[in-house]
């Protein structure tokens, strides 16, 4: 199989098969703009460099009707199922599966009792990205020619953000203290997820270096017993002291205070 290398990041490369209409080499440009964009807000240092192939979900038998990244031992597999020049979706189901490479805990996990707390980030990626490339494409996409594609970038993430289900009558600390149980069992909660992702996005799109501290979550030791409060202690005992003070907006936002067991 050749595979085509991106452009900025050669760890990167895409199978070029079953895209519909898409053009390869058009797909490795769009994808090489979302790791930019994604990673500009990262410590690019400690960020693994693990190959990472990119595949339509169509080459598989039954196909995949849903984007999911595979682990195994020195390459990672991204499947997405956009295709044709839906730039948008691929920008969308990039971005979270990249979120999950950036992460990089282990799949499945020796306890999922969080696994929750890593897909709503990586929906809140995907919201994210998106909503800055929207920007960063008005005057710098990847053929100058895409410019108008700006508009639909925009309207894609609102019309996430914008869906009726992601109103809440309440806190966000008091709406996820209520749901926690039922989150604390099943990490695909996709409207639940979702809820909280878009309740974050206006925190980290005013503190990006809030996405630095993603890059800390793997080293937690998750137990059966663990309070969300001590997952939190836990984590910001990881990160760089001169991140505390913009993580604890985000801990205020989830629980109501910083008190963290």
């Amino acid at each position: 199989m050749n595979t085509m290398t991106f452009g900025r990041y050669v760890n990167f490369s895409l199978n070029p098969i079953a895209w519909g209409q898409g053009l390869p080499q058009d797909i490795v440009k769009l994808l090489d703009s979302v790791i930019t964009e994604f990673y500009s807000n990262l410590d690019l240092s400690i960020i693994s460099n693990t190959p990472v192939l990119v595949c339509s979900g169509l080459i598989t038998n039954p196909p995949k009707n849903n984007p999911e990244i595979i682990k195994t031992n020195g390459l990672t597999i991204i499947f997405l199922s956009a295709n044709d020049r839906l730039w948008s979706k691929y920008s969308y189901q990039f971005s979270h599966e990249l979120c999950h490479y950036v992460i990089n805990t282990p799949f499945p996990p020796a306890n999922d009792k969080f696994g929750w707390w890593e897909e709503t980030l990586c929906e809140l990626a995907s919201i994210y990205t998106l909503s800055r490339m929207s920007i960063t494409w008005q005057t710098n996409p990847p053929y100058q020619n895409w410019t108008s594609y700006a508009n639909s970038l925009s309207t894609y993430a609102n019309d996430i953000i914008n869906k009726p289900e992601n109103t809440l009558t309440k806190p966000l600390s008091v709406w996820l203290s209520e749901n926690l149980p039922s989150l604390f069992l099943d990490r695909y909660k996709r409207t639940e997820n979702g809820i909280v992702a878009v309740h974050l996005l206006p925190l980290f799109t005013a503190t990006p270096d809030l996405w630095k501290t993603i890059q800390f979550l793997n080293p937690i030791q998750v137990t059966t017993d663990m309070t969300f409060e001590t997952y939190l202690g836990e984590w910001k005992n990881n990160i760089p002291t001169h991140l505390h003070s913009n993580f604890d907006q985000l801990v205020t936002l989830l629980i109501g205070n910083t008190n963290l067991a």
